[in-house]
């Protein structure tokens, strides 16, 4: 008989002990017994190739042509471009068409469970810094952050709610203006507050006028609330309160400025040297 191998494996009969030369093993003489080793060496030899290597560490023999083959790394060549439901250390990936990428030296590292829905071709930027993402249904405090025409439909809080703007900056909001039966809501709104003093000479007068400058100019001409708060006497040391009947005025309101009147509800003079003091509100629009 030839040789199986490679189709097959052989199951040669070994000579016995006591067989000489040329005599019958298992029925087959010793001619045909080397023939068939011949064979079977042949065999693994085409099986194999040619090629001389020698087989070390972190190496598989592997085809390195027709007919040849070599002890060798694998490398990714060697490796198919799909992989399908396999795991690595542990870790399995499975998925259809996707890509994941990763730039060179950079680790992702995952704690927990996530899943990620979205448009396709989205893109997220995260900051610099380590911080904590944003979500929609979460309750989170935020701080130190930057809103660029938000659109907020309620502020609930249960202390004061601080709005501190920048320098020359204001806060605007709608108010709601009454204009005699009709309402409406004027957006670009900011409130200033001021207080000054006119000072009486050193005789009595009727009543006493400055102008006071907003530092800001209005879009249109700004509602002035004003009042008198009081005077003092500005001769004596240390300077004395001093209370009369005495109201103050807003009148010629521009966009940056009014005149402020201080003067006596009786219409009798003002008393000499004496600082009499006043408060305002305007409240417009700054577009």
């Amino acid at each position: 008989m030839s040789t199986l191998y490679p189709g097959a494996l052989d199951a040669l009969a070994d000579p016995a002990a006591a067989d000489v030369l040329g005599t019958a093993a298992g029925g087959i003489g010793v001619a045909a017994v080397m023939t068939n080793l011949n064979d079977a060496v042949e065999a693994i030899e085409t099986k194999l190739g040619t090629g001389s290597s020698t087989a070390i560490s972190g190496t598989v023999l592997r085809g390195t042509g027709a007919g040849a083959s070599a002890f060798g790394a694998i490398t990714n060549a060697d490796l198919p471009t799909a992989i399908s439901g396999k795991t690595y250390d542990g870790l399995t990936i499975t998925t259809t068409t996707g890509t994941l990428t990763l730039t060179n030296s950079k680790t992702l590292s995952v704690s927990n469970t996530l899943t990620f829905d979205g448009t396709d071709g989205t893109t997220f930027t995260f900051p610099s810094t380590t911080g904590t993402v944003v979500t929609l249904a979460a309750t989170q405090t935020l701080t130190n952050k930057t809103l660029t025409a938000p659109v907020i439909a309620s502020i609930t809080n249960t202390s004061h709610i601080t709005l501190t703007p920048g320098a020359s900056s204001f806060v605007k909001i709608a108010a709601l203006i009454d204009e005699n039966t009709a309402t409406s809501y004027q957006s670009n709104t900011v409130i200033l507050t001021g207080w000054g003093r006119v000072d009486t000479p050193g005789s009595p007068a009727v009543f006493m006028s400055e102008t006071v400058t907003f530092g800001i100019t209005f879009s249109t001409t700004p509602f002035v609330v004003i009042s008198a708060t009081g005077g003092r006497s500005s001769t004596a040391t240390p300077a004395t309160a001093y209370t009369e009947n005495v109201f103050a005025t807003a009148s010629s309101i521009g966009t940056t400025s009014f005149v402020a009147t201080v003067q006596r509800g009786d219409a009798t003079n003002l008393q000499a040297s004496i600082q009499y003091a006043y408060q305002w509100v305007a409240i417009g629009q700054l577009n």
